[in-house]
């Protein structure tokens, strides 16, 4: 129904309202003020939605739901009202309003509701009426009392739904009560329609087996056979059964009178078959036994003597089966007849008798296989075939007196000697499994020791490469352990001898460790021995004045290499001390070869910064003279003076820094000079460079000038674009004054320009007049 979430939307709105606002103590008078005002803006706004006809479902439920949520505002800053006389006021006010706003929307909640759950009733009641009369006026089928009873019950549903509004509306609750009164009667004259219905089904029924009854009953007489015995009570038994299942039908009073007769008729047929049986069965069934008794006493008195054979034997236990096979079929027969019951006990006592003395005979035979079997287990070194012989053996006497009568005298006795063997010898049989095991896993374990032992013995000696097999020697002790986890469990002994074992073991691994340090000790030496040799030859390579960054890199890599080693194995320094005493030395010597590094590498950077700063700046100086493109020629010359001039200012920087190195040997031209030979000589290079980069401008500046735009001038005439040629004449002319202005020794030298031979001042002139000539002055 439609008016069910209203429930869940309240409970939501309160679990929001707390999740907003925490604890009732915990909020001020503020929060409280906030949430209450909140929380009647929301109502009245709510309740204004309801106020049209007919109003939304929706819109109810929004509306109560905000009526919980100011109860929840309220109750929210109930504590804050003693201490603050505005919020007691504000909160008096929502409280009225709270109580009338509520009595609103309940009335128009439940005005609504009831207008919609009477339709739906009403339309409950239509189809329970419909399908009661289907029910009360044809034949109705098993469908037909299902539709009925599942409109007893949507109806039923439908009312206890509407069962909240009715204190809401009287007429309402007036309806619902005659609602409820329907509901009962139909309900009513539904079940007694079936009941009825299935009454007459069931009556038909309880006479057919009346009938079979009387028929098999009256084929009943003094030389009745079991198989008409048997049909009697077939139809005995299936007469009963209508009767209890036709139990619940009856209220009918119709079918109650033939249940009555029926059951009557019942106890009758059973007083006429036990006696007709106690007349004509007795000596039938006994001549069907006797001739088995009768071996079966034969039997008796054969296994009652001293030495039966096994054929005797075998004789004896057959009879017994059939006449057991016997006294267990005709058991319902004995139970019904005192007399046959009383000769199937005599039969069953011989039965017992000669059962007893076979289990007997049997039990000893089972009792003397474990007496074998148990010696065979006590001997040395027994099998696993002894055990599993013994275990049959223990099973078959377990098994023999499951069979027994142990209640009978004559088998108590051995029933219970027997017993105390299977125990012992359960008992024994593990006891002797387990000093078998615990043999056996010691040979093993001591056999693992052993081999152990012989590599343990040479430890001293071993290197390296032996330590694999030490490890796997003693793992193999391990292993052979492990196989007797559960035997160290149940053997004390064992228990004890297997902790003693680990503990060696261990002390095993503490010398192969021991050794493995020594051994990484002396692998430490000799490496840190061949890395400090390398260090010193890198070194010595570094200082060469040929050296490369390479050289001085490679020296210091190995440096590093030293040092990550040491820092990598200080755990092994701390363990070894003949180690950790070489390291120490090795720790001095990088000291003072730390020192040679640090002084060949900055012989190098000294070497690179003059030696093969001069040579840069001569193959500079080289390339601008073999080159005819002015600026390239340009930026060469201003290269070399570059380098030329770091050469010198870095060279005598550095030696001046540090004074050691001065007589560092600089290659110039494959052969040695010092520092300041070589900063010098940059130094007359650089002076001799510097003058020829001036002219270089000069001429830059005539190409990139005047020479260029008169060149463009000429290319646009010659496409009659008058305008691009005066404006390159015009350049022309500018850049040529400038060019002359700042180079007075290039205003006579003549150029070779389109294609003629002309000075800066002809060429200046010749671009004025052209210019001239355009404008038409």
């Amino acid at each position: 129904m439609k008016f069910l979430p209203t429930l869940a939307l309240a409970a939501v709105s309160l679990v929001v309202a707390r999740n907003a606002h925490g604890a009732p103590g915990a909020a001020s008078v503020a929060d409280a003020q906030k949430t209450l005002d909140a929380a009647r803006a929301k109502l009245t706004k709510a309740v204004e939605r309801i106020q049209v006809e007919p109003p939304a479902t929706e819109d109810l439920d929004a509306a109560f739901a905000a009526v919980n949520e100011l109860k929840d505002a309220i109750d929210f800053g109930a504590a804050k009202e003693p201490d603050d006389l505005d919020y007691a006021r504000a909160a008096l006010a929502a409280r009225k309003e709270l109580r009338t706003q509520r009595e609103y929307v309940d009335q128009r909640r439940a005005k609504v509701h009831i207008f919609k759950q009477r339709r739906v009733i009403d339309a409950a009641i239509a189809t329970l009426n419909e399908r009661a009369k289907a029910v009360a006026e044809k034949e109705p089928s098993q469908t037909d009392f299902e539709n009925a009873r599942a409109a007893v019950k949507a109806l039923k549903a439908a009312v206890d739904e509407s069962r909240q509004f009715a204190p809401q509306d009287a007429t309402f609750a007036s309806y619902l009560t005659q609602t409820d009164g329907l509901l009962g009667k139909q309900q009513k004259a539904i079940d007694d329609r079936f009941v009825l219905l299935q009454a007459d089904k069931h009556r038909a029924l309880v006479e057919e087996a009346r009938k079979d009854l009387s028929a098999a009953m009256g084929a009943l007489g003094k030389t009745s056979t079991d198989e008409q015995f048997k049909t009697a009570d077939t139809a005995t038994a299936a007469l009963e059964k209508r009767l209890e299942e036709g139990k619940p039908l009856e209220a009918e009073k119709n079918y109650r009178a033939i249940s009555d007769k029926a059951r009557a008729e019942v106890a009758d047929a059973k007083k006429k078959k036990d006696q007709l049986w106690s007349e004509t069965g007795l000596n039938r069934l006994k001549a069907e036994i006797e001739p088995a008794y009768k071996d079966l006493q034969a039997a008796a008195r054969v296994v009652r003597g001293r030495k039966p054979n096994a054929d005797q034997l075998a004789e004896a236990r057959t009879v017994s089966i059939v006449v057991r096979k016997l006294v267990e079929k005709f058991a319902p027969e004995a139970a019904r007849s005192e007399a046959f019951g009383q000769y199937v006990e005599q039969v069953k006592g011989t039965l017992v008798e000669v059962e007893v003395q076979l289990q007997l005979r049997g039990l000893e035979a089972a009792k003397t296989d474990v007496n074998k079997a148990l010696r065979n287990i006590e001997k040395k070194n027994p099998t696993d075939d002894h055990f599993a012989e013994l275990n049959s053996a223990l099973l078959v006497l377990e098994k023999t007196l499951e069979t027994v009568h142990a209640k009978d005298p004559l088998m108590a006795a051995p029933a219970a000697e027997a017993k105390q063997m299977l125990h012992d010898g359960k008992w024994s049989m593990n006891k002797r499994r387990i000093e078998v095991d615990v043999e056996q896993q010691t040979a093993k374990v001591e056999d693992a020791r052993n081999k152990a032992a012989v590599l343990l013995g040479q430890l001293s000696t071993l290197g390296p490469e032996k330590m694999e097999e030490v490890d796997a020697a003693i793992d193999a002790i391990a292993k052979a352990l492990e196989g007797g986890v559960e035997l160290a469990k149940k053997d004390r002994g064992y228990g004890a001898y297997d902790r003693e074992v680990t503990k060696r073991v261990g002390e095993m691994k503490n010398k192969v460790a021991a050794r493995r340090v020594v051994l990484s000790g002396v692998e430490g030496k000799t490496q840190l021995a061949d890395a400090l040799t390398q260090l010193k030859a890198a070194i010595e390579t570094a200082k060469q004045p040929a050296s490369t960054d390479a050289d001085v890199d490679g020296a210091s890599k190995k440096f590093d290499g030293i040092l990550s080693f040491i820092e990598s194995h200080a755990t092994l320094a701390t363990q070894d001390r003949a180690y950790a005493a070489y390291s120490e030395r090795v720790q001095i010597e990088l000291m003072r070869q730390q020192e040679a590094l640090e002084l060949a590498r900055q012989a190098r950077d000294l070497r690179k910064k003059t030696g093969e700063a001069l040579a840069a700046g001569e193959a500079a100086f080289s390339a601008a003279q073999a080159s005819k493109e002015l600026r390239t020629q340009k930026a060469q010359y201003e290269k070399a003076v570059a380098l030329f001039k770091s050469c010198n200012a870095d060279g005598t920087s550095i030696v001046e820094m540090n004074p050691l190195l001065a007589k560092t040997v600089v290659l110039v031209d494959g052969l040695g000079s010092t520092p300041r030979a070589v900063a010098a000589l940059c130094t007359q290079r650089m002076e001799a460079t510097l003058p020829l980069i001036k002219p270089l401008t000069a001429l830059i500046s005539f190409d990139e000038g005047p020479k260029r735009a008169y060149e463009k001038a000429k290319a646009a005439l010659a496409k009659n674009d008058k305008t691009e040629a005066l404006a390159q004449f015009d350049e022309c002319t500018a850049t040529g004054l400038t060019v002359q202005h700042r180079n007075p020794e290039l205003k006579d030298r003549s150029f070779e320009v389109a294609g003629t031979n002309l000075t800066l001042v002809e060429l200046t002139r010749q671009c004025t007049a052209q210019a001239k000539t355009l404008r038409g002055k």
